[in-house]
């Protein structure tokens, strides 16, 4: 690692550019189980009571997230993507720590 070739700089960290029904479609190859894709909190409730959640998800959904996926693979070429992470998460693995806590976030 080279800090003073960085210092100063920034890289955007991004090894996918996918829709959440690519992720769930993924999520479906690796798993064999059927996945889908939606918003859990109904989207009034969300602009209502949670404003800043429901501007995040509409920015993925129309503006969506820019980043230079291969020059950040130039810097780490191992970076998985969605799928390889799934992959090498193990599906077992994955779904018991989403059943054991929010959304297998925290």
């Amino acid at each position: 690692a080279n800090p003073a070739k960085w210092r100063g700089k920034t890289l955007d960290c991004a090894s996918d550019d996918l829709t959440g029904e690519d992720v769930a479609a993924a999520l479906t190859e690796v798993s064999g189980v059927e996945c889908t894709y939606g918003v859990a909190v109904p989207r009034f409730i969300m602009r209502c009571v949670m404003k800043d959640l429901n501007a995040m998800i509409e920015f993925f959904e129309t503006t969506g997230y820019d980043s230079d996926i291969a020059a950040f693979k130039a810097v780490v070429p191992d970076a998985l993507d969605c799928k390889a992470w799934f992959e090498a998460r193990g599906v077992k693995s994955w779904s018991e720590e989403a059943s054991s806590s929010w959304f297998g976030l925290f």
